[in-house]
């Protein structure tokens, strides 16, 4: 915007920033200036939102003897946003989240030509895959709503931390009571950019942890899972996989990067846990950190119980003692799996195997 001056007299103007909620979500340049007769002076309004939320600010012009005049600033934060369909490792915080956010499934659009049919029955099968749809797009806008104001709450109390850290540290420096440092943080201007708490605040924030669960392993043999990456942003989502790390625990993963996947779209993921004869039973967990540029962070931690198939019988010998001739005995063996997947075995009569 432009500071105008109409009237035959200079007059000076400073920006008055004290108004905001929160230090560095506007930065205005020049915090002050000189206008004369007949003359205009640009203002630049820089809008740093820090967080994806619709956001309302003010701050004041101070012209010579007049009045303060009120300018609004209204924005809305957004970024690169992702949703995975697997389960998440903070059930019980989440879910009064999502309980707490209101889709209208009305208001979810799906493309009706993808689903029709010719013939009744194949209409009702394509009706009930609409279904199934439906349903998943509304979990997706409930649960990326819900993260969204996760993300919102964790830079509202980083920002805090930073704050008092920042106070603590300006204090130390000037050596200033807190009477005095209040009035240093009501100064009139603007925020320089290096000392902007909101840039990149919002890629420190880890917005969730997925689960994929493989669940049991035969050492040796390998499982596969696949699933979607949903971008549910509003902008392009870019980011890479850390292959090497995942292949060290025996993962892989395709596709290894994903470049300015449009907002709306999915991209279909591929990841094989190939377990090896020589590790150790029981649970193993590796955790996959995932940064998407200009978004938050997402962690997707793959478990896997590796294990053997095992059977124990109730006796290794059968004696059957003293046996009539022409009469049979019979003795009972009870086999039995403790073990958590199937065991597969057989009845070799040969010989040698007796042996």
């Amino acid at each position: 915007f432009y500071v105008e001056n109409k009237g035959k007299v200079a007059f000076q103007f400073q920006i008055n920033l004290g108004t905001l909620s929160r230090p560095g979500v506007l930065d205005v340049s020049p915090a002050i200036g000189r206008v004369g007769a007949n003359e205009r002076c640009k203002v630049v309004v820089r809008f740093y939102p820090g967080m994806p939320d619709k956001i309302t600010e003010h701050f004041l012009v101070e012209i010579g003897h007049f009045e303060p005049e009120k300018v609004t600033v209204i924005g809305t934060g957004i970024y690169a946003a992702l949703w995975i369909p697997l389960p998440r490792t903070e059930l019980a915080e989440f879910s009064k989240l999502v309980d707490s956010v209101k889709i209208n499934v009305e208001d979810i659009k799906i493309h009706d030509e993808t689903f029709t049919s010719r013939t009744s029955r194949g209409t009702e099968l394509k009706m009930d895959r609409k279904q199934k749809a439906l349903m998943e797009m509304k979990q997706m806008q409930t649960e990326s709503e819900a993260d969204r104001q996760v993300m919102c709450n964790k830079i509202w109390g980083s920002l805090d931390e930073l704050q008092a850290k920042i106070a603590s540290d300006k204090l130390k420096a000037l050596n200033v009571s807190s009477a005095s440092f209040s009035k240093l943080r009501g100064m009139r201007g603007s925020t320089p950019k290096t000392d902007n708490p909101l840039l990149g605040i919002n890629e420190n924030v880890l917005v969730t942890q997925y689960v994929c669960d493989f669940g049991n392993i035969i050492l040796g043999m390998s499982k596969k899972k696949t699933f979607k990456i949903n971008n549910v942003g509003h902008l392009p989502a870019t980011f890479t996989i850390d292959t090497k790390m995942l292949k060290m625990y025996g993962v892989s993963f395709e596709p290894e990067k994903i470049v300015k996947l449009p907002p709306e779209n999915s991209v279909s993921a591929t990841v094989v846990y190939q377990s090896r004869k020589n590790q150790k039973f029981g649970k193993h967990r590796v955790v996959l950190p995932v940064h998407v540029k200009n978004g938050a962070r997402y962690h997707v931690e793959f478990v896997a119980n590796l294990t053997l198939p095992e059977l124990s019988m109730s006796s290794e010998n059968v004696d059957f003692g003293k046996v009539l001739c022409g009469q049979r005995k019979t003795i009972f063996l009870r086999f039995e799996n403790k073990k958590e997947v199937a065991c597969d075995w057989g009845l070799s009569m040969r010989q040698e195997m007796a042996a």
